[in-house]
């Protein structure tokens, strides 16, 4: 019996004394030596791992084999983007250029058109730019064999039309003025009794005015200088290609006389000894 007993007390003793996980440990004396070095030391430590201002910790990374297979896909799409990328630049400036080629290309066929459309229209429209004079003689009845006296000329001015197509509604008016030599140059006007009527003008065909008569005396005293003479012409008419725009020419001539000038007042006049010759003067001297 005694035998058992001692048995039972000696395992109760050793249960005792073995201490289980969650067993806390047991409580000491807090101003104990060991427990404060213990808790020094580990707030050394803590500091240490901490650095300093003065001395800092430098921390290292290790690399590891999922790292670096991450690290070479970026950079392999990375690759892959860029070069996309260059593709797309290089097809978007191979498209800007085509564009702008095409750009050029139908700008200088536009231009290419105008030009060809107005070469065909300066050539085939109408013109009446240059003015063709001619003067006539009216004189009385012949008295035997000597020629009846001239006592008056008739000068006009026409238009002709030297384009290739007919000229639309065309109006001729002719005029003229008798001036001192010392006088300025007349400036003329539209005269409404001077109107020749609207008229289709052909190719070659030369509208004009209506004549203008002017004594012998007027043309002798012109043919010495002491009288000028002053003929005026002007028509307007428009082109089949822009019957809205009217086109103008005008002109202002003074009549100059070369030769003899009393063979002005025989009859025929001889073209070797009398000329009349017509200088544009003044501002009334344009084509439009």
């Amino acid at each position: 019996m005694l035998k058992h007993w001692g048995a039972i007390a000696l395992a109760t003793t050793l249960v005792a004394a073995v201490p289980f996980p969650n067993q806390r440990p047991m409580a000491t004396n807090p101003n104990s030596q060991p427990v404060q070095s213990a808790k020094q030391g580990h707030e050394e430590s803590s500091a240490n791992q901490r650095g300093t201002d003065q001395s800092p910790i430098v921390v290292k990374l290790a690399r590891t084999k999922e790292s670096d297979q991450q690290a070479e896909k970026s950079s392999a799409y990375q690759a892959n983007e860029a070069y996309n990328n260059t593709l797309l630049m290089l097809f978007n400036g191979i498209l800007a250029a085509v564009a702008i080629f095409e750009f050029i290309w139908i700008v200088r066929q536009e231009l290419q058109m105008k030009r060809s459309h107005r070469a065909y229209v300066a050539t085939e429209r109408a013109m009446m730019a240059t003015p063709s004079f001619f003067a006539t003689q009216v004189y009385g009845e012949r008295s035997g064999d000597d020629p009846a006296g001239v006592y008056a000329y008739i000068f006009g001015i026409s238009w002709p039309n030297t384009g290739k197509t007919p000229a639309v509604q065309a109006i001729a008016w002719t005029d003229h003025r008798i001036c001192d030599p010392n006088d300025a140059i007349p400036t003329f006007v539209k005269p409404g009794d001077a109107i020749n009527g609207f008229a289709t003008v052909g190719s070659n065909g030369a509208p004009s005015g209506p004549d203008q008569i002017v004594s012998s005396e007027e043309v002798q005293a012109a043919a010495l200088e002491k009288r000028v003479i002053y003929l005026y012409g002007r028509v307007e008419y428009s082109d089949i290609f822009d019957p809205g725009f009217r086109h103008v020419t005008e002109g202002c001539f003074r009549l100059v006389f070369q030769g003899d000038p009393y063979e002005l007042l025989r009859y025929p006049l001889r073209q070797d000894r009398a000329r009349f010759r017509y200088t544009a003067v003044g501002p009334q001297n344009h084509y439009q």
